[in-house]
């Protein structure tokens, strides 16, 4: 493993062009990238596109001793499933902020922050400078954007204190989002993981999960999740939320608010030629699917057909929670005016 003096340790740790990649037990990962690396990488899990593969491991003390402050981030938080790597990738144009999706290492911070008050407590050094990094930026570069995860969503209000942080909170209707969920058996394996790995703070904001199957798990996860999201916008002024239907079937007014919001300037022709390009008629996620809007609408009907006698067991098991832990009817502050009922 190299070694490191403190002041190439901060040097390194200032740049975005070393990635952390990754937390391994008590070491950071880190992995070389450039603007184009990073562009190539949809996901920065195990499926990153890296500069090369070499890494570098630094002890995670010497992270957080060394790791710089947190600057504001532009964040696209979201509930899975809804679209926010098409949302991501259509803000990620040339000569535009570095855009980060789904870093693992503040996944992995964040999903052990959730479990308990005391963990929060805990890992709050750790989760500053994961933070810390994942927010740098090249020297005259706008803020960076980043499209989190699930377990994130549950420390929200904690990376939200940063001064200059905004957000988009993008979203399903419980309808939509179990048609979205729900519709294979790889989905279905998903909330089964997921909810298992988030059980506590699910817990705290929608109840227990014992003895759900994974229709029930599906509408609790999209229950905390929302009550998350509505206490959000509440709280932070520069939120706002995003209707995924809305998104689909308005992208371009959607794309320039979302821009304004986040204080960017995409440049000429923007949205215009994003929309009018490749990636709204391929599926975001791999390069050179067929997918569009009315595939996903066809594809939608065609579910929530399937799942009709499902979906109206979730609202069951929702609207008996609801006493417990409220949900507002709609989300506040929608971009583009758009604020469908929740339920």
């Amino acid at each position: 493993m190299p070694t490191y003096s403190p002041d190439p340790l901060r040097a390194m740790l200032a740049s975005p062009d070393h990635y952390p990649q990754a937390i391994d037990a008590d070491e950071m990962v880190f992995a070389p990238m450039t603007r184009d690396t990073y562009r190539r990488s949809i996901f920065l899990d195990q499926r990153i596109v890296t500069a090369s593969p070499r890494q570098a491991r630094v002890k995670l003390d010497a992270v957080i001793d060394h790791s710089p402050p947190a600057e504001g981030v532009c964040w696209i938080f979201h509930i899975a499933h809804c679209g926010s790597t098409l949302l991501a990738r259509a803000l990620d144009v040339d000569h535009g902020p570095l855009v980060l999706r789904e870093p693992f290492a503040l996944r992995q911070v964040a999903a052990a922050s959730a479990q308990s008050a005391a963990a929060m407590a805990q890992f709050a050094p750790l989760r500053r400078s994961v933070l810390g990094l994942v927010s740098r930026r090249h020297p005259h570069d706008h803020a960076t954007i980043i499209k989190a995860n699930v377990p994130v969503n549950f420390v929200i209000d904690d990376l939200m204190r940063v001064p200059d942080s905004r957000a988009i909170l993008l979203y399903f209707p419980l309808d939509a989002y179990l048609a979205a969920v729900l519709r294979s058996e790889g989905h279905r394996q998903w909330v089964g993981r997921i909810t298992a790995e988030l059980a506590a703070p699910i817990a705290a904001l929608a109840g227990p999960l014992d003895w759900l199957d994974v229709v029930g798990r599906a509408a609790m996860l999209w229950l905390a999740q929302l009550r998350v999201f509505a206490d959000v916008l509440v709280r932070h002024p520069a939120t706002l939320s995003l209707d995924a239907q809305h998104f689909f079937a308005a992208p371009a007014p959607c794309l320039t608010m979302i821009a304004e919001h986040f204080g960017i300037d995409p440049g000429k022709g923007f949205p215009e030629t994003v929309v009018n390009g490749p990636l709204f008629s391929t599926y975001s996620k791999k390069e050179g699917v067929a997918f569009d809007n009315a595939m996903r609408i066809d594809r939608e009907a065609q579910v929530r057909s399937a799942i009709a006698t499902e979906i109206a067991r979730a609202h069951e098991i929702v609207a008996g929670r609801l006493a417990q832990f409220p949900l507002p009817s709609a989300l506040p502050r929608p971009v583009g005016g758009n604020a469908p009922a929740l339920l």
